[in-house]
C-alpha cells in the first residue's frame, strides 16, 4: 500500500468560520492520479473540525445551533482541575471530529455534487491551522 500525503495550512479570522476546502482536496485527488484509494482528511488543531456538508448556510448555521445547545458557550471545562476558560470550543470541535475518511472511485471523491468538505474554526482567535490529506493506495 502507497501513501500520498498533502499538508496546507488555512487561516482563519474568529471562531465560527467556515471555510470550504473542497476544490483544494478534489484538486490534490485529481494531480495525484491515483484510481481508487481511501482519502483521509485531518486537522492539527484541537480547534478546528472537519465534515461533509451540504452547500447550504442554513444547514452550517443549524449545526451551530445544535452545538451551541449541547455544549453552552458558559460551560466551564475542567482538565486536571484547572478551568479551561475555552474549553467549550474544544468540545465542541470534538463533537464534530477532526479526521473526515471518504472513498475515491476512478479518480473522483465520491460525495454527492451538492456536498462539501468544510473547515470550522472554534478558536476564539485568529490562527493558521496545518491541515493534511492523504492517500491510501
Amino acid at each position: 500500500m502507497a501513501i500520498i500525503n498533502e499538508q496546507f495550512t488555512i487561516s482563519t479570522s474568529k471562531a465560527g468560520d467556515i471555510i470550504d476546502i473542497t476544490s483544494k482536496i478534489i484538486g490534490f485527488v485529481r494531480y495525484s492520479n491515483v484510481e481508487n484509494a481511501l482519502l483521509s482528511i485531518t486537522s492539527s488543531s484541537p480547534y478546528v473540525s472537519i465534515l461533509l456538508t451540504d452547500d447550504s448556510a442554513k444547514s452550517m448555521q443549524n449545526v451551530m445551533e445544535i452545538l451551541n445547545s449541547i455544549i453552552p458557550n458558559d460551560f466551564l471545562f475542567k482538565n486536571e482541575n484547572i478551568e479551561i476558560y475555552n474549553g467549550y470550543l474544544k468540545l465542541k470541535s470534538l463533537l464534530l471530529g477532526h479526521n473526515l475518511n471518504l472513498a475515491v472511485k476512478n479518480n473522483k471523491i465520491q460525495i454527492d455534487d451538492y456536498c462539501k468538505i468544510a473547515v470550522i474554526n472554534f478558536n476564539s482567535n485568529a490562527s493558521n491551522c496545518s491541515i493534511t490529506a492523504s492517500l491510501a493506495h
